[in-house]
């Protein structure tokens, strides 16, 4: 199981990864309808990426689940 992120977290950081593209394209500063479009957009896609994580969690977790039952189990005794 991987650490667990904050769907806050992933945002930060993709609306510094598109903060930082913009300013790197030089052009004039992000005007209000922009920013708003910014978070928004990072709201949208930090909630996919979270989901998306949780949802490889919970298979992990299953898969580990059910391996450690399938050692557990004890073989049939053989009836004569």
């Amino acid at each position: 199981m991987t650490k667990k992120i904050s769907k806050k977290e992933i945002q930060d950081v993709l609306h510094e990864a598109i903060s930082t593209a913009l300013n790197k394209l030089e052009i004039s500063a992000p005007s209000k309808k922009t920013k708003k479009l910014l978070d928004r957009i990072s709201k949208k896609v930090s909630d996919r990426v979270k989901r998306e994580i949780k949802r490889k969690n919970n298979a992990a977790t299953k898969a580990a689940a059910t391996t450690a039952k399938k050692k557990v189990k004890a073989p049939k005794a053989a009836h004569a």
